[in-house]
């Protein structure tokens, strides 16, 4: 296998470590690589490697196809997207004209590409903004209709149905509806990474925290550790298992929740917690869950981490104890992948 990836953000960047630890050739394709995907970039140059292109080069057949062709993949993973937390995004029109670059035109010229190379295949990343929460009781499938929730829900969801007529026509593609996960990597404004922060100041002064500060405490969320995620992501390309396919935790969890349940895995390492935020008092909106269903009778395996460890791993990375990182993914092997802790960007 040949693995190719698209984008340099969270996603692309733990497939270059999930293809590093199973000894995976991999090519990263991106305008800014990130620092784990120079790291590990600089630690196997013989399996993995990153061009750096100049912006728009997702519009850009002859910039991109050039790009692919020379690396030869046998798989493609799609991850390029212009996003941001939810309720940040805009509908001006050159907030639509990057949505449409990073969700169409470069899924088109991709999908141009493999019409004429069979032996390639392509997973795309999808969302779960496709849906709206108040109109689904049920788990979400890769059946399920759409009804986009915003402007990255929408794109999001024009990329599945032409994912869906390659297919019909016989290119190899296939559409990942992924549902929140989050890493380490993570930037600033999402729900994960703001909890993370303010146990990281506490873990750093040593002071008892009395509460964590949250937008929607009672608001409910489907989150994972985006390792799980990606590496479930990674061995379906491996095998050639190019369709759609929902991966979530399958399970609902209140922000509350979350922050205790990450403070809890930090206590070991000083964290002086004493309040219990599971039952927060407001109004509960329902969260869109993910039904795994498919991924796992699929490929045999499921999500074995989650999104408390990536939060509690978050945390202690910002605090810059380069000890207590090792030791916490030594007490959770899943975590991540033991191969990060030789990068500088997790012991920074």
């Amino acid at each position: 296998m040949r693995l190719l990836v698209v984008g340099g953000g969270q996603d692309a960047q733990l497939a270059a470590l999930v293809a590093s630890e199973r000894g995976i050739p991999c090519h990263v394709l991106t305008r800014n690589p990130g620092a784990l995907l120079l790291d590990l970039a600089d630690l196997h140059p013989e399996n993995i490697s990153f061009q750096a292109l100049e912006s728009g080069y997702l519009s850009s057949p002859k910039v991109l196809k050039p790009a692919i062709s020379r690396f030869a993949p046998t798989a493609i993973f799609y991850t390029a997207s212009h996003h941001g937390p939810s309720g940040t995004m805009g509908t001006s029109k050159v907030e639509r004209s990057q949505y449409h670059e990073t969700s169409v035109t470069g899924l088109e010229i991709v999908l141009d590409l493999l019409s004429s190379n069979t032996s390639a295949g392509l997973l795309f990343s999808l969302s779960s903004r496709m849906f709206r929460p108040a109109e689904h009781l049920k788990p979400i499938d890769e059946e399920t209709p759409v009804n986009p929730a915003d402007i990255y829900g929408e794109f999001k969801a024009r990329a599945w149905s032409l994912i869906r007529s390659a297919r019909a026509s016989g290119i190899q593609a296939g559409g990942l509806i992924y549902f929140n996960h989050d890493s380490f990597l993570k930037g600033p404004g999402y729900l994960s990474s703001d909890i993370a922060m303010q146990l990281a100041d506490h873990l750093t002064t040593r002071m008892p925290i009395q509460s964590i500060s949250l937008r929607s405490p009672a608001s409910t969320l489907d989150i994972s550790n985006a390792w799980d995620l990606v590496s479930l992501s990674v061995i379906l390309a491996e095998r050639g298992q190019f369709d759609d396919y929902v991966l979530a935790s399958g399970k609902a969890m209140s922000a509350a929740a979350l922050a205790d349940g990450a403070a809890k895995l930090l206590k070991p390492f000083g964290l002086d917690y004493r309040r219990n935020l599971t039952d927060p008092v407001g109004d509960q909106r329902p969260a869109v869950i993910g039904n795994i269903g498919k991924v796992t009778s699929s490929i045999g395996a499921e999500p074995n981490s989650d999104a408390l460890q990536a939060i509690a791993l978050a945390a202690l990375r910002l605090t810059g104890n380069s000890e207590a990182v090792r030791r916490f993914v030594k007490d959770h092997p899943n975590s991540i992948s033991p191969l990060a802790l030789r990068t500088r960007c997790l012991l920074q």
